[in-house]
């Protein structure tokens, strides 16, 4: 995985104030915003973010909360009248639960002649390449989708960088403007030594590097960043500092 020393100043900078955005959101049009910035940033002709209810169930597209900024509207009433979510094989690989995904090499591995006609249709729509990224907490629930479409972003580690790190905190925030998502971890009881481990977490620092700042051994930090992410439900370590930050456990 890419890391933030990767990135320059300013698209650090960038990544920071899309975070603080992204916890600020509280409604649709919000999300809206926050995706349009995002957009403005990266070579992409545009993003459409969803959130699956439950992964264990059958679920029509129609039934997924959609937000577009970009995408070919044509298309968009096109994929929903025929319900190509259901032989979308970004969809069907992104449900397996992998968090990046480039669409070129979907697109190489087709597993039916549904899933060949839905590419033919979307090619239609000049729709043949980008990037998908998205998460899901550990403990299950909603899971989210962010599709970017473009041949530049597929092939940029920059981009795939800022993707990688902002996809927890658009999951979170794309959580909270819809009805399916989980209500905030605000019962959740950190204790004070987790607090500090996740906030030098937050700031980049390695669990070598947390264990010298707080004069504790890298196991201990590492215990103590698994158990966060067991109470909060995390993919990752990524995914537990933006919850926490979005639930008030840590500051920014």
């Amino acid at each position: 995985m890419s890391m933030l020393t990767d990135l320059g100043k300013g698209d650090l900078v960038l990544l920071l104030e899309l975070v603080e955005q992204s916890l600020h959101v509280k409604t649709s049009v919000d999300m809206k915003v926050l995706l349009e910035q995002l957009v403005h940033h990266i070579p992409t002709g545009g993003v459409v973010a969803g959130l699956v209810p439950d992964v264990s169930k059958d679920v029509k597209g129609e039934s997924v909360p959609f937000i577009n900024v970009g995408y070919p509207d044509e298309w968009l009433k096109k994929y929903l009248y025929n319900d190509y979510f259901s032989c979308d094989p970004i969809k069907r690989i992104r449900l397996s639960g992998t968090d990046f995904i480039r669409w070129m090499e979907a697109f190489s591995r087709l597993e039916n002649h549904q899933e060949k006609h839905y590419v033919k249709q979307a090619r239609e729509y000049d729709i043949r390449e980008g990037i998908t990224i998205g998460a899901q907490r550990g403990g299950g629930g909603p899971l989210s989708f962010f599709s970017f479409i473009g041949t530049e972003i597929a092939n940029n580690g920059r981009d795939h960088t800022i993707l990688r790190h902002i996809s927890p905190y658009l999951h979170e925030a794309m959580c909270k403007v819809t009805p399916t998502g989980p209500a905030a971890q605000s019962r959740v009881a950190l204790s004070q030594r987790e607090v500090e481990v996740l906030t030098w977490a937050m700031e980049g620092k390695t669990n070598w590097e947390i264990s010298v700042i707080l004069s504790i051994s890298e196991r201990t930090v590492k215990f103590h960043i698994q158990n966060v992410m067991g109470k909060l439900q995390a993919s990752s370590r990524a995914h537990a500092v933006a919850i926490a930050l979005g639930a008030g456990l840590i500051c920014s």
